[in-house]
């Protein structure tokens, strides 16, 4: 992230903001994978995002099951998580001595949308209100999180 304090220029300032803004989405954007014909960010990635930890992600999400229907969150399987593995540089693993312990949950945008209701994370209470406010019908969810994150 490039700084914008001390710049004299208003334009520089801007400009150098502009350019922190688009490598944000950028590096949302690359969060977001195709898995089962859906767009979809896993929980890690969430929890990276939201500022808390994907335990306490899982959590919420586990008191709150009934609001997490097929649709807008799913259980990756070996396979599928293989292949998200391969397309990045993953470090985690399933294992007893470290990393990830259970195969990651895939959220869909109505499942993103649902998430950022019941976390209690600052950052999770404004993306709430940011989704719960109006936008153009063109514009997916997923362009709001970039736009808000």
């Amino acid at each position: 992230m490039l700084p914008t304090h001390g710049v004299k220029n208003a334009q520089t300032a801007t400009w150098i903001s502009s350019l922190n803004q688009m490598n944000d989405i950028q590096i949302i954007q690359q969060k977001i994978h195709e898995i089962r014909g859906q767009r979809v960010i896993l929980d890690f990635d969430l929890a990276e995002l939201y500022q808390v930890t994907t335990g306490n992600l899982n959590k919420a999400v586990k008191r709150n099951i009934r609001r997490f229907p097929p649709d807008f969150m799913f259980q990756l399987t070996k396979d599928e998580f293989e292949e998200v593995k391969a397309n990045l540089i993953f470090h985690f693993g399933i294992s007893r001595w470290g990393g990830t312990r259970k195969l990651p949950h895939a959220f869909t945008e109505q499942g993103v949308a649902m998430l950022s209701g019941i976390l209690n994370s600052t950052i999770a209470i404004d993306m709430n209100i940011a989704i719960m406010r109006p936008r153009p019908s063109s514009e997916c969810l997923f362009c709001a999180v970039c736009a808000w994150f």
